[in-house]
């Protein structure tokens, strides 16, 4: 009996490359993006100030609602909601002041 080494690893591991696919990035399919207008901007802060909920302003303006919150946040919305929000309630104050 002899002893006779016989290696288990294999002397090339060039059959078991992957070849390179693409990228997950090249993989993404391109999407459409739907910016936002000026006018969309005055319509949420308007909407808003009416205390309008996110859910009725995406349904309205045909977006999601939490894009609505997103944008108000992003946007730094709330010191303009916030401005119309007094005028409105000035607006109604004199309004009822004048029928009294």
């Amino acid at each position: 009996m002899s002893i006779i080494f016989k290696p288990k690893i294999k002397g090339s591991y060039e059959d078991l490359i992957i070849p390179p696919t693409k990228s997950m990035l090249e993989r993404k399919p391109k999407r459409d993006y739907n910016s936002w207008s000026a006018s969309e901007f005055e319509c949420l802060a308007s909407l808003r100030a009416m205390n309008t909920s996110y859910n009725d302003i995406g349904a309205l303006l045909g977006r999601s609602p939490a894009t609505c919150g997103w944008m108000v946040h992003d946007r730094q919305l709330n010191l303009e909601i916030s401005q119309l929000r007094k005028k409105l309630t000035g607006e109604i104050m004199n309004n009822f002041r004048g029928k009294l």
